[in-house]
């Protein structure tokens, strides 16, 4: 039996295909984070694996070597032992983004790994190489970077591969990019791949503050992801039209936007001839916002100011809006306290939550346990009900939307899924079935 187990992992070790399949589809996943023409320094510990990328490689050892500012750092083959030293050192650095390749410590191959050490089979230890997020999390956090997107990568386990023929790992290699394509964004990611490929940005230490410079980088990306072109902006947009006629705007009327962002919702507003004001806390985005509603021929106010502490006074707006602030604010009584203060009574306020109960919600709740993303509150329909009745805005209506988010379901298909469902979404979008779409938008009436 003994010799039969050592004949595994003797094999488990002959994987140049193997490899090449698995190297393959990770540099697939790392590219999806990357653009044309951004600048990438790729830092490993023993040899680059991402050479088409056009990187500048740089070994462990000669990370001194790197210029104070570029737009992309990629870290991979990266042992427990030398990223926390190599996180540090990267904190002096002005980058964009950085790219983090590692292996899942949950998955298949991790738990054979760690039977091979047990039984003295090899010498390497897996859990040098196999990294618990939480691990990741804290070391990126203790020096200023935050993880702000996941991807999983290679969901059937290697040694699958590598007890088939060659012309058999081949036909695998597409069900497993195929795979890849339908899982890579789900919560399986957290359970089932073997890496994980991980974006992060720079933040700063002061809450307040940390908002401001995690959208730095990403403003511009949010338009370029939100827009009429692509799938997700013409879903987002769709919803945004949704939007307008549940808050029944009408002309002259003192619209405020909470969390503007770079503007979409303040300029839909706008166009129907609302007087409009956004505020945000993100300066990156509020220049975005600016430019936009100049270039529409809108006029908008647009102000740098904090939903916790607005300086407007009291029943000034006739309607306010915002979008997914509820779970970012650090107290949400005083969040919805000034909303009550600065709406006019009979006013109306739409507040959009994430719906914990949909697919999508529990994905967020997971991501949450693994503590991927920034700290955000959960919140149910009814809690949010509940507080905001305690400072005088009586629930109305729920808008429900996006009912398939969160389902797997591949990138590329996603619009013609969703076009297809559209009718059927707007039937049942102010049903009781809106307990399942993943995002709600709840009107309340000031008494």
């Amino acid at each position: 039996m003994f010799n039969f187990v050592q004949k595994f992992f003797k094999q488990f070790k002959k994987q140049s295909l193997t490899n090449k399949i698995v190297h393959k589809l990770s540099l697939k996943a790392v590219k999806l984070f990357i653009k044309k023409k951004e600048h990438v320094i790729e830092i490993y510990d023993r040899h680059g694996f991402f050479s088409e990328i056009e990187a500048i490689h740089l070994s462990v050892n000669r990370i001194g070597d790197l210029p104070k500012k570029t737009d992309i750092i990629l870290l991979h083959n990266l042992t427990i032992d030398n990223f926390s030293a190599i996180i540090s050192k990267l904190k002096q650095y002005r980058v964009n983004k950085l790219i983090i390749l590692q292996h899942n410590h949950k998955s298949f191959d991790y738990w054979l790994m760690k039977l091979a050490f047990k039984l003295g089979l090899t010498k390497d230890n897996p859990s040098n190489n196999f990294f618990n997020l939480n691990f990741s999390k804290a070391i990126l956090e203790k020096n200023n970077f935050i993880i702000t997107d996941i991807i999983g990568s290679v969901f059937i386990p290697k040694m699958v591969l590598i007890f088939l023929p060659h012309s058999m790992q081949l036909i695998f290699a597409k069900f497993q990019e195929n795979l890849d394509l339908f899982l890579s964004n789900s919560w399986f990611k957290y359970y089932l791949a073997r890496n994980h490929i991980i974006l992060c940005r720079k933040f700063s230490n002061c809450s307040k503050k940390r908002i401001d410079s995690v959208y730095i980088s990403t403003a511009l990306g949010f338009d370029n992801k939100y827009n009429h072109k692509t799938w997700v902006g013409k879903m987002y947009f769709r919803n945004i039209n949704k939007l307008m006629d549940f808050l029944n705007i009408q002309k002259k009327e003192k619209i405020l936007d909470i969390g503007c962002g770079t503007g979409n919702y303040s300029i839909e507003a706008a166009k129907l001839g609302a007087l409009v004001t956004g505020i945000d806390l993100s300066s990156e985005m509020l220049k975005i916002a600016k430019e936009k509603a100049i270039n529409a021929g809108l006029n908008i106010k647009f102000m740098k100011m904090d939903a916790e502490n607005m300086l407007f006074s009291s029943d000034y707006f006739d309607k306010i809006v915002t979008a997914s602030v509820p779970h970012v604010v650090e107290n949400i009584d005083i969040f919805l306290m000034e909303i009550s203060r600065v709406l006019k009574p009979g006013g109306y306020a739409v507040i959009h939550i994430v719906n914990p109960y949909s697919v999508a919600g529990i994905e967020t709740i997971i991501e949450k346990t693994f503590h991927i993303h920034p700290p955000i509150r959960i919140i149910t329909p009814l809690q949010l009900r509940t507080k905001a009745k305690k400072y005088g805005l009586m629930y109305d209506k729920t808008l429900g939307i996006e009912f398939h988010q969160g389902l797997p379901i591949p990138w590329k298909w996603r619009w013609k899924f969703i076009k297809k469902i559209s009718y059927f979404e707007n039937k049942l979008g102010y049903s009781f079935l809106n307990i399942i779409a993943a995002q709600q938008y709840i009107r309340f009436i000031k008494e």
